[in-house]
């Protein structure tokens, strides 16, 4: 697909192909992830190693490329002026790649590194550990990632066999020695066998005309071959057995946190495309309002998040999953929380769809597709890609993963008689279990990333109850959506040029309002930042700990009313910082000062529950301890600010005063926070300054507070370093010394 943008910063490629991991062969895992990593590393045209990532880092671009289960993808973004020198590069890998051979160890030790670095990922983990657990000899079983060993053992076999035995310093030469050169060419024998013109989808984005990106396209990418291969591989058998369903699978994570996940495995979705029936369900299981599986598990204390979906990212295994994070309260009753979840799917099963439900979602969709926002070009490049390598007719490329087109009942309940009990697969996570969770496990651990688990069939009597109608009164499904838009005009008035920055249209002793009309955009969208400010926000450990329970109280008791504003394409926050609490709106304007109101009255208004608390405080104490296991590049940012910031309250002080704070230090520290405060406001979109004033009137007749003085107000401030200085600072937390 070639698409004419001629208001773009940047051109883009992307070139995508409908092989990956699952067809490695099966003695060498990871090789397809190997091939990404030598692909782009010369070509017959280009041989230098680096002259691609060099001409595109140097001209103002950037490049990277993926590998998934079915697919593989290379793209770039560059100045548009030189997409026609960038393109023939990005060809040529696929017509005439080098795999260059003194490239070969380095790049075997580059796949290492990269998998070495996600072996405490958890995420990466529980990923691998449920394809670890599909049918024997199953491709959905392969470690797709790949490691020294597994690139270079079948090579070192085929080496030994030949009555060699190969050494440390010959493995380390650039080709990897006769290990390495065996395994480059395995590589060039599976691309061969693999890569194939009638395989890869093309997506390019540039200033040229259409006619122009046609000739500039055509003649590079045509010499890549066309191999004849099936365009669309696809693996036939299903990746569960019958021993592998009815299971629960105890896991034992990396971070402190407890967890479920529910799968049910469902024949191909490829070609429900125009009706659906997966999201539908998804749609209500993963509900948060009145009468939802989430809102009845959070009234019981048991769960912090759920959501529900179809996994992505592979075409040939594709599983529903419903999948929460749980309080260590709902970890102790987990029996109880999946059988909530079959309670609500028998629910489902047994109600009335009415057609409004599939109507709703259909105009949301709609709405959402033909405002959606633009993305960066090298994002819509891979994203039009794997559009492309669906069964999609023409036309539908662009929407045919977003529109529902018509309205299927049969195949909707056709869907949900698959979700049964003696079908799924259970998954319960935590660090350390509990012995009289577990009962007699046999640990076992993972091959590849080590991953503790323990596997047994879910009890007889558990399964016959999950099998039952629902008679849980509290579960029913929502009703109408009251936040979805009916207004969507823009009031679009032309101007000379776009301004540049908002400018300050109201100020008092209480607030100032910053207020920018969308001049260039012409959307029905708008965005409201209310910072509520104040000194008692941030002032010692314990105020930061109180200020942020207080924002995480107030979320989640608007969790049942706010979520038909998300579904409806409105967005809330509300976040801390050192200066008080930031609440921001954003979506559809329509209704946007109505989601704006119910938070600030809420706010003002909210009742601390004692069961909610305990909730949050476990989350935040968890959120605190795991902090130091987060990615590097996280971290520095944190010692950065610490270095450069007057006051930082570490994780460790807050974590001291969590244990102290009761009901009644939140609900006072709210009523003294909020009794005097300064308010900043950021009003910006499809509004005209005389609706921004009146929203933020609304607000402070909301709050009905007092005004702080100006020398009360919070300001943020930095430290400054001296010029042409090599700094150093050693921040000691109790155990943690960090040399910056």
């Amino acid at each position: 697909m070639l698409v004419h943008d001629p208001a773009s910063d940047k051109a883009a490629a992307c070139l995508t192909i409908a092989v990956g991991a699952l067809h490695d062969p099966v003695d060498v895992p990871g090789l397809a992830h190997f091939c990404e990593h030598m692909l782009s590393k010369g070509s017959e045209l280009y041989p230098a190693e680096n002259d691609f990532l060099s001409f595109i880092s140097s001209n103002g671009g950037t490049r990277n490329a993926s590998t998934g289960g079915s697919y593989q993808e290379y793209w770039f973004s560059i100045k548009p002026t030189l997409l026609s020198q960038a393109l023939p590069r990005l060809a040529a890998f696929f017509h005439s790649p080098l795999f260059t051979p003194n490239l070969t160890a380095r790049e075997i030790h580059a796949v290492d590194s990269e998998n070495k670095r996600n072996l405490q990922n958890d995420s990466r983990r529980l990923f691998q550990l449920g394809k670890s657990l599909s049918a024997p000899d199953h491709p959905w079983r392969k470690f797709s990632t790949g490691n020294f060993a597994t690139l270079t053992e079948a090579a070192r076999k085929e080496v030994e066999k030949g009555g060699h035995i190969p050494s440390n310093e010959e493995e380390n030469e650039g080709d990897g020695g006769p290990v390495g050169r065996e395994t480059r060419r395995r590589l060039v024998e599976w691309w061969e066998q693999e890569y194939c013109a009638g395989r890869m989808a093309l997506t390019i984005i540039g200033k040229e005309s259409l006619d122009e990106l046609t000739s500039m396209t055509v003649p590079i990418f045509s010499r890549i071959l066309n191999r004849g291969l099936d365009p669309r591989p696809s693996i036939k058998e299903p990746a569960w057995g019958p021993s592998e369903m009815g299971n629960l699978v105890f896991v034992k994570t990396v971070k402190d946190y407890h967890g479920f996940n529910l799968s049910f495995l469902l024949p191909s979705q490829a070609l429900n495309f125009e009706t659906k029936p997966v999201h539908f369900i998804t749609h209500f299981i993963g509900h948060e309002g009145p009468g939802s599986l989430c809102a009845h598990l959070k009234k019981k204390g048991w769960l912090v998040d759920i959501s529900a979906g179809l996994s992505g990212g592979n075409r040939d295994v594709q599983a529903l999953k419903i999948s929460g994070e749980l309080t260590r309260e709902g970890y102790l009753h987990y029996e109880e929380v999946v059988l909530a979840v079959f309670n609500y799917i028998s629910l489902l099963k047994s109600s009335p769809l009415e057609l409004y439900h599939y109507e709703e979602q259909n105009k949301l969709s709609n709405v959402q597709f033909r405002f959606r926002e633009k993305s960066q070009p090298n994002t819509y490049a891979s994203w039009v890609c794997d559009q492309l390598l669906e069964p999609y007719p023409p036309a539908w490329i662009l929407s045919g993963s977003l529109l529902p087109r018509r309205w299927d009942e049969q195949l909707v309940r056709d869907t949900l008689a698959l979700l049964k009990p003696e079908k799924a697969r259970v998954m319960i996570m935590a660090k350390q279990h509990d012995p009289a969770v577990v009962e007699d496990a046999v640990w076992e651990a993972e091959r590849w990333y080590g991953t503790e688990y323990s596997v047994k069939k879910l009890r007889p009597e558990f399964v016959e109850r999950a099998n039952l109608p629902n008679a849980n009164n509290e579960l029913y499904i929502p009703g109408p959506n009251p936040y979805i838009p009916e207004d969507l005009s823009v009031d679009r008035k032309e101007t000379v040029e776009p301004a540049q920055l908002p400018t300050c249209i109201r100020k008092n002793d209480i607030s100032t309002l910053w207020f920018k009309k969308d001049d260039q955009y012409w959307v029905p969208r708008a965005h409201v930042k209310v910072d509520i400010r104040s000194p008692l926000a941030y002032t010692t450990p314990r105020h930061a700990v109180l200020t942020r329970l207080l924002t995480d109280l107030l979320e989640d008791d608007l969790a049942e009313v706010t979520y038909d504003a998300q579904l409806a394409g409105l967005k809330l926050s509300v976040t801390t910082h050192r200066g008080g609490i930031v609440v921001s709106v954003s979506g559809y304007n329509d209704k946007l000062s109505v989601l704006l109101d119910t938070v600030l009255g809420r706010l003002k208004t909210l009742v601390v529950k004692s069961d909610r608390l305990d909730v949050m405080k476990e989350q935040l104490e968890r959120e605190f301890e795991n902090f130091y296991i987060r990615q590097p590049s996280i971290l520095s940012e944190h010692y950065m600010s610490c270095a450069l910031t007057p006051v930082v309250w570490t994780p460790e002080d807050k974590l001291h005063e969590l244990s102290y704070v009761t009901v009644e230090d939140v609900e006072r520290h709210k009523n003294e926070l909020l009794s005097r405060i300064y308010i900043e406001a950021l009003i910006t979109g499809n509004v005209h300054d005389e609706r921004a004033v009146a929203i933020i009137e609304a607000a402070e007749r909301q709050l009905d507070a007092r005004p702080l003085t100006v020398a009360e107000r919070p300001r943020s401030r930095s430290l400054l370093l001296p010029h042409s200085n090599l700094i150093r600072a050693d921040i000691f937390y109790n155990a943690h010394t960090i040399p910056m």
